[in-house]
């Protein structure tokens, strides 16, 4: 079973999912279920369907080099993902990662993460860019300031120069550093 994913669906030519169009993958289950979740039906970890990796590899790799990993919470299937995150970067596609948890969590998880979700440095550390944070309704992001983000609590992580710096560093379109 560690070869299996569940998926709530793949939706193609995505224009919301990061920063530009890009193949997102909807994973299925979360824990943490926020009030005024973008997405309750991915919610349970029962729904969806079950899939391969192998099969979301070759339902992906044919599509632009872009790919976004959403939920439900994509952490729940970390393992499974971070497998997949290896094999589209080697074929030379960028990944982004939506998550209701915080970097400095997912870096030094405490005992409840590394029971429930054991795997998830590990698909952190296998993206490029990771969205952190639970969606909060009352700090929703207006849609004209919408950087791909729903709430502005949530923080948009560079993956390789937080990990070459120690501590999180924003990502940036610009390809700066953001504080």
């Amino acid at each position: 079973m560690d070869n299996i994913i569940r998926l709530g669906g793949i939706t193609y030519k995505n224009k919301i999912a990061g920063p530009w169009e890009c193949t997102t993958i909807y994973t299925q289950g979360c824990y943490k279920r926020c009030k005024g979740c973008f997405n309750p039906d991915l919610q349970p970890l029962s729904g969806g369907k079950e899939f391969s990796i192998n099969e979301v590899f070759e339902f992906i790799a044919p599509f632009p080099d872009k790919v976004s990993f959403c939920g439900g919470e994509p952490m729940i299937w970390a393992r499974q993902l971070a497998e997949l995150a290896r094999r589209l970067k080697a074929e030379g596609f960028t990944i982004l990662c939506y998550t209701g948890y915080e970097w400095e969590d997912i870096m030094k998880p405490n005992e409840w993460m590394r029971e429930h979700l054991p795997d998830a440095r590990g698909l952190a550390e296998s993206v490029d860019i990771l969205v952190v944070g639970e969606y909060v309704e009352s700090l929703r992001t207006p849609i004209e300031d919408y950087q791909f983000v729903g709430s502005s609590n949530q923080r948009v992580i560079d993956v390789k120069k937080s990990l070459e710096a120690g501590f999180p560093v924003l990502y940036s379109s610009k390809g700066g550093v953001e504080g």
